[in-house]
Order: C-alpha cells, then sequence, then structure tokens
C-alpha cells in the first residue's frame, strides 16, 4: 500500500468499528505507512436550524432510556419537505466533512482510516425518514458516490448479540431494520461483511485481509 488510501469501517453500533478503526492505523503506521485516524459521523452544520425546527414541529421523539440517558428519534418521514430538506442539508454537511477530514488528508499523501463513512451517515437518514431503498432517491445515490473510491467493510453482529453489549442499543427500536440496511447496502456496494463475535485480534486480521482482497482486485 504505497499511494494514500481511504479505508472505512462501517457498521451499527455496538460491533467494535473505533476498536478496529484504531487498530488498523496502529498495523499500518507500524508498516511505514503513514495512516490516520478520522472519526466520520454527526458532522451537522447546515442541518442544525432544521434539526430545532423539527424538535419544535414534535418530529424528533425523546427517548428516555432505563439508565437515565436519552436517544432521539426522527420522524422526518411525517412532514415530507422537511425530510427532504434534511436529507439535502445533511449531504451538504457530509460533503463538507469529507473534503475537510477526508479528502484534505488523502492530498497530504496519508491513508485515512475512517470510522463510520457515509455509508452509517446514509443508514442513519433513512431510519430519519423511513425509506428502504438505498437507491430511490438523487441523494441517496449522492451518498454512495461520495464512498466511490473507499475501502470499506463493514462489521455486524447478530441483534441478539449487540443487545447484550450496551443498553442504549438494547432499548434500540430500530435495531434490526438498521443491520438489514447494512445488509442491503453490503450487496448492492459488494462491500466484504466481517461478524465481531470473535476476538478482537481475530477481527481485525479479518479485516486487514478483506483490505487486501479489495486493493489486489484494484
Amino acid at each position: 500500500m504505497k499511494a494514500a488510501r481511504l479505508i472505512c469501517i462501517v457498521g451499527p453500533d455496538g460491533v467494535g468499528k473505533t476498536t478496529q478503526a484504531r487498530l488498523l492505523e496502529k498495523t499500518y503506521r507500524g508498516r511505514g505507512i503513514p495512516a490516520t485516524y478520522v472519526w466520520m459521523r454527526f458532522h451537522h452544520v447546515f442541518s442544525l436550524p432544521l434539526l430545532a425546527l423539527a424538535r419544535l414541529l414534535g418530529l424528533t421523539e425523546v427517548q428516555h432510556l432505563t439508565s437515565g440517558g436519552t436517544a432521539s428519534n426522527h420522524h422526518f418521514n411525517r412532514v415530507r419537505p422537511v425530510a427532504i430538506a434534511y436529507a439535502g442539508l445533511l449531504l451538504l454537511d457530509t460533503m463538507v466533512a469529507t473534503g475537510v477530514k477526508v479528502c484534505l488528508r488523502l492530498a497530504m499523501g496519508k491513508t485515512v482510516i475512517c470510522d463510520r463513512f457515509t455509508y452509517d451517515t446514509l443508514v442513519d437518514l433513512m431510519i430519519s425518514t423511513e425509506k428502504r431503498d438505498v437507491a430511490n432517491s438523487f441523494v441517496t445515490r449522492c451518498f454512495l458516490l461520495l464512498a466511490t473510491r473507499a475501502i470499506a467493510v463493514i462489521i455486524m453482529a447478530t441483534p441478539q448479540a449487540l443487545r447484550l453489549r450496551r443498553e442504549d442499543i438494547r432499548e434500540d427500536r430500530y435495531l434490526d431494520w438498521k443491520i438489514e440496511l447494512y445488509s442491503i447496502l453490503s450487496k448492492k456496494c459488494e462491500i466484504p461483511v466481517i461478524y465481531s463475535d470473535g476476538s478482537v485480534q481475530q477481527v481485525h486480521l479479518a479485516i486487514i485481509r478483506a483490505v487486501d482482497e479489495v486493493m489486489a482486485r484494484g
């Protein structure tokens, strides 16, 4: 791996994306590759005013967890103009964040290891707007285009396993739907899927093999 590359570790919450992205960064640096870790989720800037409006309109539900914490669930599909506007503004936020946090580092010759990427943002968007077809609109196709040159790996786990790991995941009413959407994305975009039921090191080695195989195919 001599040229700068973009490698994305994606998947539902609780599968160990951050741990694996950090391990991958460490492994590549150990090989003399100038790798850098980047967190790529929730870059709300242009979409912030709309999120505030949605809360005023009652389109954002605050779910109180048994631990005392909270989780926000959006129902933008109830007002179609809000859903359309949110999709466009979130795409703009994602494009700007990708340019600043990813493209600039790639231009500097660094291999970027992304903890989450546009695939995760797209899944969140589809949950918020209650869409299931990942290629059903111009905006969703644009999200996928942002990841055209990325080498992505989806880390997956069963809903039962994820619910045992964290309380907020256990109370996530959309967990099964999210896993379904990642499965659809993996097939549509030919993204390798690695289950996190092995040890951290086993998953790490499986990710390296998957990345190497994708690079070998060109």
